[in-house]
């Protein structure tokens, strides 16, 4: 805006004889609000764009990466390769593979009802899948919550199943898988252990 406005003093400068006649006071006002008004709309595009570029991207934590025979139920019914963010997803039938952005992939088996809430946080209501943490040594630890607790992956490959009448299953094929119960009491479950709760 200042470039622009010492631009506009030399067009309108007395000393300048380039043009033949005197350049009005009220059009150097004009031509000078109109240009510090380009200047802020140009300067409000370049920040706005790539902020809502961005934030459109990070709503989405994961990819439904393969639906085999798949029949959802509910408001959500995802193709191959579609992002996902926030959303319950219901199968009735077939089976769905679930890959989160840092590797984390969630194999469903229908019927289940499953909630993905953030980029290392997701639901299972009812039915059963399979966990699989490709990322497990960089760090990234995922929690998968349950009617009953809470699971934390450290390096795991596990599979839970939650019945029709609540019981939760839990078999844990590598690494280990640290739950949380209603009254945060811990429990450790090892590669080779399987647990269930009533």
């Amino acid at each position: 805006a200042s470039l622009m406005d010492v631009h506009v003093s030399l067009l309108v400068h007395p000393k300048i004889t380039s043009s033949p006649r005197p350049f009005p006071a009220w059009r150097k006002q004009t031509l000078r609000w109109a240009m510090a008004a380009a200047a802020v709309a140009s300067l409000m595009g370049m920040l706005f764009f790539p902020i809502h570029e961005r934030v459109s991207v990070d709503s989405h934590f994961a990819t439904l990466i393969q639906a085999t025979d798949c029949q959802w139920q509910g408001q959500m019914s995802p193709r191959e390769g579609e992002p996902l963010g926030k959303s319950v997803l219901q199968l009735k039938e077939g089976g769905a593979l679930v890959r989160f952005s840092d590797g984390v992939e969630i194999s469903l088996l229908a019927p289940s009802r499953f909630e993905i809430s953030g980029p290392n946080t997701a639901t299972l209501y009812d039915g059963e899948l399979y966990f699989s943490n490709e990322m497990s040594d960089s760090g990234v630890r995922f929690s998968l919550s349950t009617p009953q607790g809470k699971l934390i992956d450290i390096g795991t490959s596990y599979s839970v199943r939650i019945g029709p009448d609540g019981a939760e299953e839990i078999h844990v094929d590598d690494g280990k898988v640290i739950r949380f119960d209603r009254h945060d009491r811990e429990f450790m479950i090892e590669a080779g252990q399987a647990m269930r709760w009533l």
